[in-house]
């Protein structure tokens, strides 16, 4: 699978024949899928969605955008900070 940066999130390209037959024109695939939630990361995933008014859809691909990026970082010996509104810095130490 190749994954490329579009708009500051991933998005999976499928090469499979029926990934590219059902292609619109003009528009990228798309892949249905489904998946099984422990109830209590549903509920954050939920929560979230609505938090940002978001779709579930948009949620979870906001979600890997942000997972991608991150291992990426990590993988190519950089570090994630997060800064504070007063200018403080931390490193984000995380374990994927």
């Amino acid at each position: 699978m190749n994954a490329e940066y579009v708009l500051g999130v991933y998005a999976f390209r499928m090469t499979s024949d029926s990934a590219t037959k059902a292609k619109p024109a003009g528009r990228t695939p798309v892949v249905r899928l489904s998946i099984n939630l422990a109830p209590p990361i549903a509920e954050v995933l939920k929560r979230r969605a609505t938090a940002d008014n978001l779709s579930i859809t948009d949620a979870v691909r906001r979600a890997l955008g942000l997972w991608g990026l991150v291992q990426d970082a990590q993988r190519d010996g950089e570090k994630v900070f997060v800064r504070s509104r007063d200018g403080k810095e931390r490193e984000l130490v995380i374990v994927l």
